[in-house]
């Protein structure tokens, strides 16, 4: 296997050797490549794995159990934003720019997450005694939410990250699926009840927060020395201010039609919902996997040359505007002969959601890439003003549209949101028209903009 590797790593400098680039940039080309080959190689797993075993689980528990289990889950992760304190990218960042401060950095994100995780965990169990539910539903957002207690864990998988060293959590990732998605289907075919599922749902989450930890300490040997230093959490949490509220405000407009539905409607139309966004969001993987791989290549860049860098931009853009348009348009035109096929008749009624719902996927693509810009620039302010804009534009068009259209208005509103936050916002800043310019190039929507 060796063998066949380095065959394959020897082919591909050729080939780029013989488009001119030189053998520093040959290398850097081939370790992003693997990079990404490891997180593509999990993410397909997980989706064969994973889409295989939710639709039994959608077709048995029905759309109303299977609303109710979802409500349940948007819910929750309406409080995981503020868990995370918009960390996540900060901590990549940190350790590419200071790598010496690495035991600083991953210990008092440790300590900052863990301790916002058990606050979080905290205004679940307030919140959800005021909201108007039965015994089963409360029950079901505990238990779901129980996942959130060890989640500061999880911030070794940062490391990784910033090393390019995605196999690890790959690894984490796939063990943990592939061993909940066993129990589920073990769970199906003894007839369990709804509350089961949601906790081997939790279970998935702790065994992957824990499954980084342990990597993490197999890679270093060294997780004693992490350690909490006051003066790196201040200024962590300076700049990531502006993205903890952006973090909130993103997962506003990402779940909170779920509950929106389930308080207007009911438990069914909140499941035919759901398994129309759960298809549409299948994609949401791969701008975040392709972004995550190239952003310290994109950093390197900026360091580089201003031409160089935004060569790389409007590379990615053009990526992104390729592959969603590839997997958009046919679900678009055949939504409701996918719902049919994959989840049965029961179900017909989420193919108008799907068709109109997977049209936001252009916007979610671009919306990631420039989040990562956004990041590099240092505008993490104008990050929080559109991820708050994209909130606002959901929030307040579900009022209106699921009131007179239904779950159709709610898939409307998310399309609204997303096309406000990831395209037209850049319009209304001068910092962002370059970005709003390369989106536009990407499609060739106006022939004045290919021109230099």
């Amino acid at each position: 296997m060796q063998k066949i590797v380095q065959k394959f790593v020897e082919q591909i400098h050729r080939i780029l050797a013989i488009f001119g680039i030189n053998e520093p940039t040959r290398h850097a080309v081939i370790r992003y490549f693997f990079n990404t080959g490891w997180m593509f190689a999990e993410k397909i797993l997980l989706l064969a794995v994973s889409f295989f075993v939710g639709i039994y689980v959608a077709r048995y528990l029905g759309p109303s159990q299977y609303g109710l289990f979802n409500y349940a889950i948007s819910f929750v992760f309406l409080f995981q934003a503020f868990s995370r304190l918009g960390l996540d990218g900060i901590i990549v960042r940190n350790l590419l720019q200071f790598p010496e401060n690495k035991n600083k950095i991953l210990g008092t994100s440790i300590v900052l997450k863990s301790a916002a995780s058990l606050i979080s965990f905290s205004f679940i169990l307030i919140s959800i005694l005021f909201v108007e539910s039965d015994f089963q539903t409360k029950i079901l957002v505990v238990i779901i939410a129980g996942c959130m207690i060890f989640s500061g864990f999880d911030t070794a998988q940062f490391w990784f990250e910033s090393q390019v060293k995605a196999k690890y959590n790959a690894i984490v990732n796939s063990v943990s699926v592939l061993i909940a998605s066993v129990i589920k289907v073990i769970l199906l075919i003894s007839n369990s009840d709804l509350i089961l599922f949601a906790a081997v749902f939790s279970a998935e989450m702790i065994f992957k927060q824990f499954g980084y930890l342990f990597f993490y300490q197999y890679q270093n040997k060294d997780i004693s020395t992490l350690k909490y230093d006051i003066s790196t959490a201040k200024k962590m949490m300076k700049d990531a201010l502006p993205l903890l509220f952006s973090s909130i405000s993103v997962m506003l407009y990402m779940r909170i039609d779920q509950v929106m539905i389930k308080e207007m409607l009911d438990d069914r139309q909140t499941g035919l919902y759901s398994a129309a966004v759960n298809l549409s969001e299948l994609w949401y993987f791969i701008p975040v996997i392709i972004s995550n791989s190239i952003f310290p290549a994109i950093i390197d860049a900026r360091e580089k040359s201003k031409k160089f860098y935004e060569k790389r931009l409007q590379q990615l853009y053009n990526l992104m505007s390729l592959i969603s348009v590839i997997l958009m348009f046919p679900i678009a035109i055949f939504g409701h002969e996918i719902i049919n096929i994959i989840y049965g008749q029961s179900y017909c009624e989420a193919g108008s959601v799907l068709q109109i719902h997977i049209l936001s996927l252009l916007f979610v693509f671009w919306g990631t890439a420039s989040g990562k810009w956004l990041l590099a620039e240092n505008y993490v302010t104008i990050s929080l003003y559109r991820a708050i804009a994209g909130a606002l534009v959901n929030i307040v068009a579900n009022v209106f549209l699921i009131k007179y259209y239904g779950i159709s208005g709610a898939a409307i509103a998310t399309l609204l949101a997303y096309m406000t936050a990831g395209f037209l916002f850049d319009i209304f800043y001068k910092k962002t028209h370059i970005s709003f310019v390369m989106k536009c190039k990407s499609l060739n929507l106006f022939g004045m903009l290919r021109k230099k």
